[in-house]
């Protein structure tokens, strides 16, 4: 029932976008995407409704960060230097280039309105000489109701805690050691076009 989708920024274009933690998976990389859900219609419920887009459930599956030093710009403009190991949790906008669905994520101030999923720091990885090499990200089974198309251009950004996109240096060709990888699950919305609480006994006075 679900779909799986596999991002890797080693097979972005790279000249396009060399930020491994920014970027777009174009469409000529999707064109082989099975491009509806299997054996589910978008129908209403509600006799003369029609839905206005297939609605999906998104799940992140798994999430790695290469252990490295990382930049990033702060809302007055000053390139700030860190590291991913620092980070106690990351920000993740991702979603189709003509589904930009926004505020999927209530902040104070509103200061994370392009984040679609929050993720916190899980274990750090070593390579086989010892080494810290990557860093594992979790969710706790955050689940986000979107517009999510199989056939579209899909934009992917990696933020730090207030919300600045982090920037991964990587070469002309990409390093292994400096690449993010993100696991998607996409399921159909079962209830879809449809928000209201759902079964709730009221009673009218």
């Amino acid at each position: 029932m679900a779909t799986y989708i596999d991002l890797d920024s080693t097979y972005r274009n790279i000249l396009t976008y060399p930020n491994p933690a920014d970027y777009v998976v174009e469409d000529s990389q999707v064109r082989d995407w099975i491009k509806e859900p299997r054996t589910v219609t978008a129908n209403s419920n509600r006799p003369g409704n029609r839905v206005l887009e297939f609605a999906q459930s998104v799940e992140i599956e798994g999430c790695i960060l290469p252990y490295t030093t990382i930049t990033y710009v702060d809302s007055l403009g000053v390139t700030q230097t860190t590291h991913t190991a620092d980070l106690q949790r990351i920000y993740i906008d991702v979603h189709t280039m003509r589904f930009n669905d926004l505020r999927l994520i209530y902040s104070i101030e509103d200061k994370m309105n392009k984040s679609r999923f929050v993720l916190t720091q899980y274990k750090i990885q070593k390579d086989s000489t010892g080494t810290d090499r990557w860093i594992q990200f979790c969710t706790n089974s955050m689940d986000q109701v979107t517009r999510f198309s199989r056939n579209e251009a899909v934009k992917v950004t990696f933020m730090q805690e207030r919300g600045h996109t982090i920037i991964i240096a990587d070469g002309q060709t990409p390093d292994p050691l400096k690449q993010t990888w993100l696991n998607l699950e996409i399921k159909p919305y079962f209830r879809d076009a449809d928000f209201a609480n759902h079964g709730l006994g009221l009673t009218q006075f």
